[in-house]
């Protein structure tokens, strides 16, 4: 969850530094007030430590079906979207500080 934050945060400045690719990230965040964005708020971007806030780097989208339309047309971003929200044309990361205790939502579990 620490790395999610520091990526939302912009503390991250190379994919290069989490095993990808020489690009920087771009954060794509949903506005003020959605419960995308309010996860974001009250748990991933704490996990990044003291004082972190969303990047000034950041997209700021206008819904969470917007946020997953800007990550499939660029590979560099990541968002913070509902399952419900995810298509095939993205990526789903799983959320974890080892592969055996990874979180790797699925349609069924919901």
């Amino acid at each position: 969850m620490a790395q999610l934050g520091a990526l939302f945060a912009g503390r991250v400045a190379s994919w290069q530094a989490l095993r990808g690719p020489r690009s920087a990230p771009l954060p794509i965040v949903c506005g003020a007030g959605g419960p995308s964005r309010g996860l974001l708020d009250a748990l991933v971007l704490p996990a990044a430590g003291r004082g972190a806030a969303v990047s000034s780097r950041a997209v700021v989208a206008a819904d969470e079906a917007a946020a997953v339309a800007l990550v499939a047309r660029s590979p560099e971003a990541v968002a913070l979207v509902r399952l419900a929200f995810v298509r095939d044309s993205v990526k789903v990361l799983t959320i974890g500080p080892t592969p055996a205790t990874a979180l790797r939502p699925t349609r069924e579990d919901i």
